[in-house]
């Protein structure tokens, strides 16, 4: 069990738990009678319908989950607190009640912010739609109204911990500053503190810092962060997998997307001189055996091996006017690069390392690789993101290969790194699985 998420309402639940399993974690909702269910999941999302209840009620019914969880050896290796997107509920007494049940080196970090519904925190206030907490509907609830905007406020109230937070002015600067803020407050001996974000990106960076400290955390959100949280940890937990990303589309959009992901891991792209491979000369295989050499040297050292014909400097080509000097069709010249990449891919997926999944963009190119590698087709197995899908090769001498397919035009500029840590999680959980 990977993960036990803990809400105080169903539709809370749902929602956290559809976020767990956009990120390839099996996940299932308890209703409040805590009936486990009898199959095997990698998340369960409890709800303990408490929202509206008496602190101390809400306090008791979340000691009484965490009871069950121990009670049934279900050792989950993270723990979340879901709260409500606009800070309804029991927060403190709720958290409290996780803290009791945890190590006692446990930090609760909450990251209230859910931008794509427009609820971000800034200054360690929490806006809605823009507009400050206290001065929307929700505070006028008329069982429990809201008075404050402020998130450290709202949590102190009924815990018996001290709230720290850590605002957008620190996070803004990176992970290693959030990471070194988080472990000062921890350090001096705050239990609950509430970190500001605006974007998804920022909250990302939240979560790969969290997972860094020295201290164990219980992550507190409506959703997003518990899931990029859930991401960063069970990746450091993997054995070496090694990811080849081949990319035959040469689109504005590919170029951003390979632009975000080489920054955000660090990796260097194994260009390939497309002019070299639109040829029927000895050009094609002398390029595809010196992209096949470079992609070798790195791959000892680097765990994702991208390898494409899309450079920043590089000009697109007149495949017209190489095909009347090779004398033969565009159509073939095309075909000659998406074969060229195909080969160049097809070499390092037979290198002696462990081949964690294959990430291609561009059909021509996936049709190419299952041609040369004798796959009969592709097992579809999940969406990753809208029209890039999850699979595993069938048969040939790639069978059972991890694989994510995608078009050159779909996806924002996080499409790649998206599709790699879907690939990441899966064999995450593979890698626990088999261990337990």
């Amino acid at each position: 069990m990977e993960l036990v998420v803990i809400a105080d309402d169903l539709t809370g639940a749902n929602a956290t738990g559809v976020k767990l399993d956009q990120i390839g974690l099996s996940t299932a909702t308890v209703v409040s009678n805590q009936t486990l269910p009898n199959d095997q999941y990698d998340a369960l999302c409890f709800d303990t319908d408490s929202r509206y209840d008496e602190s101390i009620v809400a306090n008791e019914k979340v000691k009484s989950i965490m009871e069950t969880i121990e009670d049934t050896n279900l050792s989950p290796t993270l723990y979340s607190k879901r709260i409500d997107s606009t800070l309804r509920g029991n927060l403190g007494a709720e958290i409290d009640a996780m803290l009791d049940y945890l190590d006692h080196e446990t930090v609760a970090i909450v990251v209230p912010s859910y931008p794509k519904s427009e609820r971000v925190s800034v200054g360690g206030y929490l806006l809605v739609n823009g507009v400050p907490l206290e001065e929307t509907e929700v505070a006028q609830d008329p069982v429990k109204p809201i008075h404050t905007s402020k998130v450290n406020e709202l949590v102190e109230v009924q815990s018996m911990y001290d709230v720290a937070t850590i605002e957008l002015c620190d996070v803004l600067k990176g992970n290693q500053s959030i990471k070194q803020a988080i472990q000062s407050k921890a350090d001096q001996g705050f239990k609950i503190i509430t970190i500001d974000a605006v974007t998804d990106e920022e909250i990302e960076n939240v979560a790969q810092a969290s997972a860094q400290l020295n201290n164990p955390v219980l992550t507190v959100d409506p959703g997003p962060f518990t899931s990029a949280f859930a991401n960063e940890v069970l990746h450091q937990q993997q054995e070496e997998n090694k990811y080849i990303l081949t990319i035959g589309s040469v689109t504005p959009v590919t170029q951003n997307q390979i632009q975000y992901f080489t920054g955000k891991y660090d990796a260097k792209p194994v260009y390939v001189d497309p002019a070299k491979l639109a040829s029927f000369t000895d050009s094609w295989q002398e390029e595809v055996n010196r992209a096949i050499d470079v992609a070798k040297d790195r791959i000892a050292q680097e765990n994702f091996i991208l390898i494409t014909t899309n450079e920043p400097s590089q000009t697109v080509l007149d495949l017209n006017k190489l095909a009347t000097t090779e004398k033969v069709s565009k159509e073939k010249l095309a075909k000659q690069i998406t074969d060229g990449l195909a080969a160049i891919t097809y070499d390092l997926a037979n290198q002696p390392y462990r081949l964690g999944g294959f990430y291609f963009s561009g059909g021509d190119l996936t049709a190419s690789i299952c041609h040369i590698a004798k796959a009969e087709g592709i097992k579809l197995e999940g969406e990753v993101l809208p029209l890039a899908s999850y699979g595993k090769l069938i048969g040939g001498e790639l069978a059972n290969t991890s694989i994510v397919t995608k078009g050159g035009l779909i996806g924002d500029k996080k499409a790649i790194v998206e599709s790699i840590k879907y690939l990441q999680t899966i064999n995450s959980k593979g890698v626990i699985n088999n261990a337990n």
